[in-house]
């Protein structure tokens, strides 16, 4: 649907220049068939995805779960605590984990597939520019490259460091989860005792880590933002820029100024796309890694409880009917 809107914005802007009124209509006709062309296939592949994603959940959910009860980890983590918050990590960070890497796989073929449709609309479209006696070939081509490479240069230097950023950030909100789900199991200890003033200290303590956490993701968001804006203002205008030339020379028609300069933007948009999801990719690796950290403990659990079946406790019957501890620990 994409190259064909493209290339109806050749045919409406060619009929606009004529002004032919029977184009003009023409063109309003195909675009409407065109609209409910491309509703009918963002639905189909929102279905296919949004399926995929749930069967996929489904099973590292399952897998996950089983796993977990087996030979009672569940319990050996509850006294263990060594590791924060595994329902979380079952839940919320499993689901992350599908559905983000879900969007990034289908998001990046998009992109690969748009780049390489509209460099050609671009190649063809956009021809040669002679500057100083020196011909320049697929000259709108290169300049989109050159421009997606700066802006992504200029990203990856501002968001380099947004990656660990997120994760910190994932961390600390996980132990935050995790110390108010604590509370909630204890009330009764902690309202016995009266610990009421110091676990508020304790939770708050644990919010404060988090904030100052947020604060780093945010200043490294503002970063990004103010190039990302920039590039918003900036990218539909460069390949006007560039092709009002040829068009001042009549070597090209309004229609290809229009179609050049549509593709020019799908292109910059495809080649900057990991670029501009690079807060969605660091949470998908925040969230991945847990994940997986998880199911690599209940290896380790395992392990560490092959290795201590020698110091079980051996349960028998005393000769003189009293109750014995000996070598316990």
């Amino acid at each position: 649907p994409a190259i064909a809107v493209n290339r109806w914005n050749k045919f409406f802007f060619d009929a606009l220049q004529s002004k032919d009124q029977r184009l003009l209509l023409l063109g309003i006709s195909l675009f409407l068939a065109l609209a409910l062309t491309s509703s009918m296939t963002s639905v189909a592949l929102l279905q296919m995805r949004m399926r995929f994603q749930l069967r996929w959940r489904e099973w590292l959910t399952r897998t996950l779960v089983r796993r977990w009860m087996e030979r009672r980890r569940f319990y050996q983590l509850s006294v263990l605590r060594l590791v924060d918050n595994p329902e979380a990590r079952i839940a919320e960070d499993g689901r992350i984990a599908i559905e983000l890497f879900v969007d990034f796989a289908t998001g990046v073929t998009n992109a690969l597939l748009m780049a390489a449709s509209f460099v050609s609309v671009l190649w063809f479209i956009g021809g040669s520019l002679t500057l100083w006696g020196v011909t320049v070939p697929g000259y709108l081509v290169i300049a989109v490259v050159f421009y997606s490479a700066c802006t992504s240069y200029g990203m990856l230097l501002l968001g380099g460091p947004l990656v660990s950023r997120v994760e910190a950030k994932a961390v600390a909100e996980a132990d935050f989860r995790f110390e108010l789900s604590h509370t909630r199991e204890n009330a009764e200890t902690i309202a016995l005792i009266g610990g009421d003033d110091a676990e508020r200290e304790r939770l708050c303590t644990r919010f404060d880590q988090v904030a100052l956490r947020w604060v780093a993701v945010i200043g490294r968001q503002a970063r990004m933002l103010f190039l990302s804006s920039g590039n918003n203002v900036l990218a539909p205008v460069i390949p006007l820029m560039l092709g009002a030339p040829k068009y001042l020379a009549g070597d090209i028609s309004l229609g290809d100024l229009m179609q050049a300069a549509a593709a020019f933007i799908q292109v910059q948009l495809a080649l900057n796309w990991l670029a501009d999801n690079s807060m969605r990719l660091a949470d998908w690796f925040a969230s991945a890694r847990r994940v997986a950290a998880l199911d690599l403990f209940f290896d380790n659990l395992d392990k560490l409880a092959i290795g201590a079946e020698a110091k079980m406790i051996d349960l028998a019957f005393s000769d003189d009917g009293a109750l014995h501890l000996c070598g316990l620990s």
